[in-house]
């Protein structure tokens, strides 16, 4: 356990990071960005203590009724996950989802450019998105500052879309107890 904090409060760097993905040849490849952030330190932490938290009671109980250690695992322990794997998938989604600072370092190319950057772009550079011609109102006034807004609400749309359907498991995982006293 010391040695996966030791590496969340002491990484490498980013020169050596850098060098790694490089000799692996996935800079400038999604792949890259994808398994950068595949293993997180805190997040391994946040579902080591959720496992530890379930009681040993319930396990002892299913091997007492002749339950093997995988029948106990898929039928026992994973539905029990189920809030920690569901806030686990939305953890990442927003983490994945809102990544900049990786795809502006190992991502060259305009073709694998992420919305993030572009809207980083068109944000911090003044890039204004194409003009819009609107033929069904002669007094649209469309300001680049009116662009960046839109920009925004729609890069927070798929995350707002996603929470609803892990919403439920957030409500189960803290009305549902598996053993009562």
């Amino acid at each position: 356990m010391y040695g996966i904090v030791f590496t969340m409060l002491f990484s490498g760097g980013m020169i050596p990071l850098y060098a790694t993905l490089r000799m692996l040849k996935l800079i400038d490849s999604l792949w890259g960005l994808i398994l950068l952030g595949s293993c997180n330190t805190f997040y391994l932490l946040v579902m080591k203590s959720y496992f530890t938290s379930i009681p040993t009671s319930v396990e002892e109980s299913a091997k007492i009724d002749g339950a093997g250690y995988f029948q106990i695992l898929v039928r026992i322990i994973a539905p029990m996950s189920m809030p920690i794997i569901a806030t686990m998938i939305l953890f990442y989604a927003v983490d994945k989802w809102n990544e900049l600072y990786g795809a502006l370092i190992f991502i060259h190319s305009d073709s694998k450019k992420l919305l993030q950057v572009m809207l980083y772009d068109m944000i911090y550079t003044s890039k204004d998105v194409t003009t819009i011609s609107f033929t069904y109102s002669s007094k649209a006034n469309i300001t680049p500052q009116t662009q960046r807004m839109a920009a925004v609400i729609v890069t927070t749309l798929p995350i707002l879309v996603v929470y609803p359907f892990l919403q439920k498991y957030f409500v189960k995982g803290v009305m549902i107890g598996s053993i009562k006293e």
